[in-house]
């Protein structure tokens, strides 16, 4: 989700010139910053090595203890 997210930015960042209506559904809150979306590329770097890991040693049409003991 925050793959797809981070591919719009740059629509997020306009939305917040062109649509008011945009910035009304945060009510109180606002719209990720600059920084906001720094962090959630960090984040989504972060979380992409543990989904691969997952995706080696939870493989259920493989054998996966190759990957756990080396011979």
């Amino acid at each position: 989700m925050l793959d797809c997210a981070e591919t719009f930015e740059k629509a997020f960042i306009r939305l917040e010139d062109d649509d008011m209506s945009y910035l009304a559904g945060f009510g109180h809150d606002y719209p990720p910053s600059l920084d906001d979306w720094k962090r959630a590329r960090v984040f989504t770097k972060f979380l992409k090595i543990f989904y691969d890991a997952t995706l080696s040693f939870s493989s259920s049409l493989h054998v996966t203890s190759n990957v756990f003991f080396i011979s």
